[in-house]
């Protein structure tokens, strides 16, 4: 998923295109299809995926990096005019806990932190707050340089995405990926 990702770009230009945010560039169109072949040079079948019909999976794994295109859109095209990004984040955020307290909720499955919290709760603690600031460096990103600018930040989470699967799950790769094995992982 995390090389699937890499098709955001695409989707956001095209998207950005269409409603008159971006306008046509080649050089901006060649650096998102250069990006774009990485990503598929990962993912075609007869390079790494171990089944065949696992392109399938792929194709379905596209729904995020559509989403997260459209959610670029929103941002871009919606935003209020002259609000500050950290109040958005934060409105964004309260809505989405509220939302999820209810669910949590209306499942019986709502937990509420222990004293002294435990392991998994401070790494949750602090997934909360690394995920506040990434929405608020997206938010300000798009606003500064644009959804189309903002969503190439993907291609860094291709990398990082295989290069811990190669370290934490031994996994294996065609000879097109192979070179950035630099030792990561056991052989």
């Amino acid at each position: 998923m995390a090389v699937v990702l890499g098709t955001m770009p695409v989707f956001t230009y095209a998207m950005a295109m269409a409603l008159g945010i971006e306008q046509f560039a080649a050089l901006r169109l060649a650096g998102i299809l250069t990006g774009l072949s990485g990503m598929v040079l990962f993912v075609v079948p007869r390079a790494n995926l171990p089944e065949p019909e696992m392109a399938l999976w792929v194709i379905a794994g596209l729904g995020a990096p559509f989403l997260y295109s459209v959610a670029n859109m929103v941002i871009a095209k919606l935003r209020p005019p002259g609000d500050e990004s950290t109040a958005l984040t934060a409105g964004m955020l309260g809505a989405a806990n509220v939302l999820t307290a209810i669910v949590a909720l209306s499942f019986g499955v709502f937990h509420v932190p222990g004293r002294p919290p435990s392991s998994a709760e401070t790494v949750m603690i602090c997934h909360m707050a690394i995920s506040a600031l990434g929405f608020l460096g997206l938010l300000e990103l798009i606003r500064i340089a644009g959804p189309t600018f903002a969503s190439q930040l993907t291609y860094i989470l291709n990398l990082t995405g295989v290069v811990i699967g190669i370290a934490s799950f031994d996994e294996q790769h065609s000879v097109w990926t192979n070179s950035i094995r630099c030792g990561c992982g056991r052989r």
